[in-house]
């Protein structure tokens, strides 16, 4: 009473190929988060360095109308 299994191969091998695209699809998107982090970090970057840079500027700002007005009112 032997059974035959040779039908479970093809599937076996079906189920390995099928493992094996999955697995190489995760590991392309990991790659790809990888890189979209890193463009976002550097994107955040800039940001914050266009942010210190405004508000350097509305200092600035703030402070020429300030001495404006002053002169303005005579002061």
């Amino acid at each position: 009473m032997t059974q035959d299994l040779s039908w479970l191969v093809p599937a076996i091998v079906t189920a390995a190929a099928a493992w094996g695209g999955v697995k190489q699809g995760m590991n392309g998107q990991a790659e790809a988060i990888e890189r979209l982090s890193s463009v976002l970090d550097r994107v955040g970057q800039k940001v914050d360095v266009h942010a210190e840079r405004i508000a350097v500027m509305e200092a600035d700002r703030h402070y020429i109308k300030e001495k404006l007005r002053n002169i303005s009112q005579g002061k």
